[in-house]
């Protein structure tokens, strides 16, 4: 463990402070425009920032790297996420409709 936290020191260190903004600001919401606005990027050029931020290497391996560290730390990676999702459409679609008192569907489910 102690290795990729030098690892990913290491990374964060060779960007710049609106670079690590940035790809801080970029895994809460994956948009690359909103992350450079958030990490201070001029508001006329953050959808192009944005963009080029995406295709920096150290950014990339930045980004990569800060997403891992949340999924060790929260244990939630795709596959989980995914298995949820089918779990709670598989529950959905076994809703019953609410009958009335003389048996007729009430366009409600339960």
């Amino acid at each position: 463990m102690a290795t990729d936290s030098v690892s990913k020191l290491s990374t964060l260190g060779r960007l710049n402070v609106h670079q690590q903004a940035f790809a801080h600001e970029y895994i809460v919401d994956l948009n690359a425009t909103q992350a450079a606005k958030r990490a201070g990027y001029s508001a006329k050029t953050t959808k192009a920032q944005g963009s080029r931020l995406l295709t920096h290497v150290d950014v990339k391996l930045a980004i990569e790297e800060l997403i891992q560290e949340r999924q060790v730390r929260t244990q939630i990676d795709q596959d989980w996420i995914i298995e949820h999702l089918v779990e709670n459409v598989e529950k959905a679609a076994q809703a019953r409709p609410v009958l009335d008192n003389q048996g007729e569907p009430t366009g409600e489910y339960r």
